[in-house]
């Protein structure tokens, strides 16, 4: 994770008695080295959000998160956890460039390339699938593609990980 300017680390994850530490939609640009720009946003999480979830808008409060559920348009998208991020906490999620963890399913996992959007998976909201772009709602919905296939990774969490490149405009 490469150092920013801010002063803020995109892993800070403080609760509502500590505060928030910049204001909700506040934009990071983090050097990643050979891997570019990431750019992370800051929300308030109105629900838990674990490592590699997707999230979005949550009701008519802006930069309020939730588990972003299927066919969600892109723009109403802010990105992915890189960190666990409890319920009425406040953090970073990684919303455009490269995403180290992004949860998938073993089952529906999308494949090396494929366009990726948010999902369900056994009524488990937040997960990358894959994107069939034959419509123009899912040309809306597309966040970016699968770099590998998702694989267990119990040090991080309870889901398959794989890596993207992602474009949330949230």
């Amino acid at each position: 994770m490469g150092f920013t300017a801010a002063g803020i680390s995109p892993t800070t994850v403080t609760t509502t008695a500590q505060g928030a530490q910049a204001p909700l939609g506040f934009r990071l640009a983090v050097p990643q080295g050979d891997n570019g720009i990431a750019e992370y946003v800051y929300i308030k999480s109105a629900g838990d959000i674990k490592v590699g979830n997707i999230c979005g808008q949550s009701g008519v409060v802006p930069y309020n998160a939730t588990l972003a559920t299927a066919e969600l348009d892109a723009t109403k998208v802010y990105g992915v956890a890189q960190v666990d991020i409890p319920s009425g906490s406040f953090g970073f999620v990684l919303a455009r460039g490269f995403c180290p963890k992004i949860a998938t399913a073993s089952t529906t996992a999308p494949a090396e390339g494929n366009q990726i959007k948010a999902g369900q998976v056994s009524s488990a909201d937040g997960f990358a699938l894959a994107n069939n772009v034959a419509t123009d709602a899912r040309v809306a919905g597309n966040l970016g593609h699968q770099l590998t296939v998702g694989v267990a990774d119990t040090t991080v969490g309870a889901f398959t990980y794989g890596t993207a490149m992602i474009d949330c405009r949230g």
